[in-house]
């Protein structure tokens, strides 16, 4: 959503710089007393709204899908953490069993190695 904010940032401002051109021209009318006959005021105005619908559309799509994306990346960092701590988990009680097996399985050989003693 930053690069979304930074994007209306960077546009915003000269979209706004254009707007107050068109007051600042609409007000030095107002004072001579003169009228916008040939319209071009009124027209630029138009083009200036225009650019600036296209401009919010556009930043409105860009920021639904920076959401989108942003979601899915934070659903796979805690499915990832979550993933980790299972695997974590799942190494310990294979090393606590390997353990287990293991000294059984020595404690087993001892006992077979005497017996064998014993029958000599």
């Amino acid at each position: 959503m930053c690069t979304v904010q930074m994007l209306r940032r960077k546009t915003l401002p000269a979209v706004f710089a254009d707007i107050q051109k068109l007051t600042n021209s609409y007000e030095q009318l107002a004072r001579d007393e003169r009228t916008d006959v040939a319209g071009t005021l009124q027209q630029t105005v138009s083009q200036v709204n225009e650019r600036h619908s296209a401009v919010q559309s556009s930043t409105d799509d860009a920021e639904q899908i920076l959401s989108g994306i942003l979601q899915k990346k934070m659903n796979f960092d805690s499915n990832h953490e979550t993933t980790l701590t299972w695997l974590h988990v799942i190494d310990k009680e294979l090393k606590t069993i390997e353990a287990a097996l293991s000294s059984s399985s020595s404690a087993s050989q001892q006992q077979q190695h005497c017996l064998i003693l014993k029958v000599y």
